[in-house]
């Protein structure tokens, strides 16, 4: 075993982005120093630390670490950021963990602020650069003319393609994710950091407006806030060293990171996230922990939300089913707690972190990033505990097989003949363009063993949205490809 690693302090704020002046900076700066007051510490114990990992806001790169650190008056020795979306806060730990336990640092901070919130309320224009810009960087050229430019639109073809591979109809698909956000607006509602604490029924999330299907918006991710987040991570030996209460001592037991492809278009398989399987069973893994058992072993979980789709895959690759839906975040999820930018599994690992150092057992947080293209997974628990060396499993073993059993995917540029569609959403809402924007069918179909991203005509998008997933995916088309190098499929 190596070292142990602990969490000794977190912070999850949420300040009001309506009256709030706060920088991106200053909130992270303002997270640390709560998460050293939550330790009974002041900004002193920061002389002890080697360095800084932190999520950039969209808007900021890689000098955002080194201004934060400057900010609190560090002088630290190495700074780390990662831009990998919402799994960021995850991986970062995982990072901060292999380099503790090996022996690299003693003593890193992993902190973010991010003031969407304010931001557009007071720079709009530069906001919505950044966004597209944003776009522009994790959407491939052809997705943008399809029409795929907001990460409802690939999460919703996942969803699709999950509910045809299962058996499961629109309206019961809506109705199960509908009841989940009502339940996690619960959560929420306890939740002292939450952006938004109004609990909701479920006929009122299906009731709002829809936005990509089968998504409604209040089932979708709530980026419109303010937030600071920090963790101080260190070794077991230097916490006890600075005589951090043991009582405040979190350990990691395990953590795991996975990314099979780069973009909607070229994944390999929508029914299911083969990817997060291995990133989950990985840190599993590492703390010791068969799938089987996880009901048993873990007691405090946070999956990522920024769509009920996340949830209902993760909650099958950890064998709990989809249902008993408050136990599947500490927060009230993105839609409820709500999350700037990159920076919800912060508050996802704080509130375990909290959890565990009240209630004791263990917790399992999963952070998914971009278009469902970078996962990250960890365990933490109250038990002291080293990090394994070696991180394998049967269960981990039989996972890579099964990743590799299907090949990546090619891509069709210039498709033409006969196709059928792999998947698909009916898209009607994007805030970038306006609620009455005209509604349109987003696909991905494979013609020749190769995928390819189109639009679907022939078809109206409400006639199609009333129709089962298992009887449009898979159905043949004829596909054309015009010199512009827009892709139709044709229904008939």
């Amino acid at each position: 075993m190596k070292r142990a690693v602990v969490i000794a302090g977190a912070a999850d704020l949420t300040v009001d982005y309506k009256r709030s002046e706060k920088d991106s900076v200053q909130l992270a700066a303002d997270a640390v120093e709560h998460a050293l007051k939550d330790m009974g510490r002041s900004t002193d114990i920061l002389k002890h630390a080697d360095g800084l990992l932190a999520i950039p806001p969209i808007h900021l790169t890689m000098e955002y670490p080194v201004a934060v650190s400057q900010r609190l008056g560090m002088s630290s020795r190495v700074y780390y950021s990662s831009m990998n979306g919402g799994s960021s806060p995850i991986e970062l730990l995982n990072l901060a963990t292999r380099l503790i336990s090996s022996g690299w640092h003693d003593f890193l901070l992993i902190t973010g602020g991010d003031s969407i919130g304010s931001h557009r309320r007071t720079q709009f224009d530069d906001f919505v650069s950044a966004i597209r810009l944003l776009l522009k960087s994790i959407y491939s050229k052809r997705e943008l003319e399809h029409g795929l430019n907001f990460p409802s639109h690939s999460y919703a073809m996942y969803s699709i393609a999950y509910a045809a591979a299962h058996g499961y109809g629109i309206r019961e698909l809506q109705k199960s994710y509908a009841e989940m956000i009502a339940e996690f607006s619960q959560v929420a509602s306890q939740y002292p950091p939450a952006r938004i604490k109004e609990i909701v029924t479920p006929d009122e999330v299906l009731d709002s407006s829809p936005v990509a299907l089968p998504f409604t918006k209040l089932m979708c991710a709530n980026p419109q806030i303010d937030q600071g987040n920090a963790l101080v991570v260190m070794s077991y030996a230097k916490a006890r060293s600075l005589g951090v209460d043991e009582d405040r001592l979190v350990y990691v037991h395990g953590g795991g990171d996975f990314s099979d492809h780069k973009s909607t278009e070229d994944e390999r398989d929508f029914t299911e996230l083969r990817a997060a399987r291995i990133a989950i069973l990985q840190a599993l893994a590492g703390a010791g922990i068969s799938v089987t058992d996880v009901e048993k072993e873990v007691q405090h979980f946070d999956i990522y939300s920024c769509f009920p789709s996340v949830v209902n895959a993760v909650s099958d690759i950890l064998g709990m089913g989809f249902r008993d839906f408050r136990r599947f975040t500490v927060t009230g999820g993105l839609p409820r707690r709500g999350g700037a930018g990159s920076l919800y599994c912060m508050s996802a690992l704080a509130a375990l972190y909290d959890c565990i150092v009240k209630k004791g057992g263990r917790g399992l947080a999963y952070g998914i990033g971009g278009l469902s293209t970078a996962h990250s997974a960890v365990v933490l628990g109250k038990e002291q505990r080293g990090i394994s060396p070696e991180v394998t499993s049967d269960e981990l073993g039989e996972a890579y097989r099964s990743h590799d059993k299907v090949p990546p995917v090619s891509l069709e540029p210039d498709p033409s003949g006969t196709a059928r569609i792999v998947t698909y959403t009916v898209v009607y809402w994007n805030p970038a363009r306006g609620e009455n924007m005209e509604s349109y069918i987003l696909c991905v179909g494979k013609s020749g063993g190769k995928q390819f991203m189109a639009n679907l005509i022939g078809i109206s998008p409400s006639e199609l949205a009333g129709m089962e997933p298992g009887d449009v995916i898979g159905k043949s088309c004829t596909v054309k490809t015009d010199q512009k190098g827009l892709t139709t499929l044709y229904w008939g």
